[in-house]
């Protein structure tokens, strides 16, 4: 879309807003990003190449000359020779690609467990439905498919987001994400899904009055630093400013207890979440077994 279109649907405006101030572990989290975008580009700079390569390739016409190799094809024209492209790969990945859409991926709620049942299972079930259909996620997971077919990889994401600018609801949303490109995932993954990540990056490439006026605190300092290092590298080009999401997981130690209550059942807990009343009943149950240990390990004391 062209820029003056664009900007009369916006309007920006100059402000004097300063970012926020940045804590010590706000400060460390950047260099904690740093360190691991650094590790995701060194790791999947080869993937990529080959996944441009062969988006290309499965996508190459007459017109475009992906499947021909430039110096080759510069050479013919320079000769008046032909170049002609039959794409032999495209019906084979739409063989791949049109099975996959028949056998469509899904969420299946089943009823597993004590406390399930097969109707909340129903319940849960109209739910993912319900997100599926707000969300037109069947065009959402086909996009992905394509991708992971001539590309080698595709992604989409769940999203929560308000309903309107003036309510507290929120929805959950599958969203696309259209350049499978603009994500990087912890290199040290086990599962096929990446479920075990511990960390992950996603980008959008956002024109630059968009993001003044998302971001006006921002608008001053765009550009001074970005997650590469002291170059732009991709992260700000002529019209567009680069966002990154940084997730991660963190470790905590805590500590998991178990007692019995007054009713004769066993609660199970982790000691950080207990309340004061409950606090009370474990303490007088550790003391009760401490008891009940001495006895059993010296026998009764005698009176």
């Amino acid at each position: 879309m062209p820029n003056e279109n664009w900007s009369s649907q916006w309007s920006v405006t100059e402000t004097n807003k300063s970012p926020p101030t940045e804590t010590e572990e706000d400060q460390q989290i950047v260099i904690e990003a740093k360190a691991r975008f650094k590790i995701c580009v060194a790791w999947e700079a080869q993937a990529r190449i080959n996944f441009e390569y062969d988006y290309k390739f499965a996508n190459g016409d007459t017109h475009n000359k992906y499947q021909w190799d430039e110096l080759l094809y510069n050479q013919r024209t320079d000769l008046g020779r032909p170049c002609l492209t039959v794409n032999k790969v495209n019906q084979h990945n739409l063989m791949v690609i049109n099975d996959a859409k028949q056998n469509k991926p899904g969420v299946r709620i089943r009823p597993v467990g004590d406390a399930a049942s097969y109707d909340a299972a129903q319940l849960f079930q109209e739910i993912v439905y319900h997100i599926e259909y707000i969300s037109n996620a069947e065009s959402i997971y086909d996009s992905a498919l394509t991708f992971q077919v001539e590309g080698g990889i595709g992604y989409w994401r769940v999203q929560v987001e308000h309903i309107s600018d003036d309510s507290f609801d929120q929805e959950i949303y599958v969203r696309r994400i259209k350049d499978p490109r603009s994500v990087y995932v912890d290199p040290n993954i086990n599962e096929v899904d990446g479920s075990d990540a511990w960390f992950g990056f996603i980008f959008d490439d956002e024109p630059k009055d968009l993001f003044k006026a998302k971001y006006p605190e921002y608008a001053n300092v765009v550009g001074s630093s970005v997650l590469g290092g002291n170059s732009p590298d991709g992260w700000i080009t002529l019209n567009n400013v680069r966002v990154c999401e940084y997730y991660r997981k963190t470790q905590s130690k805590t500590k998991l207890v178990s007692w019995v209550n007054g009713n004769g059942e066993q609660v199970l807990k982790k000691l950080d979440d207990l309340d004061e009343l409950e606090k009370l009943h474990y303490e007088l149950y550790r003391i009760l077994k401490a008891e009940n240990r001495l006895k059993d390990q010296y026998g009764a004391t005698s009176k």
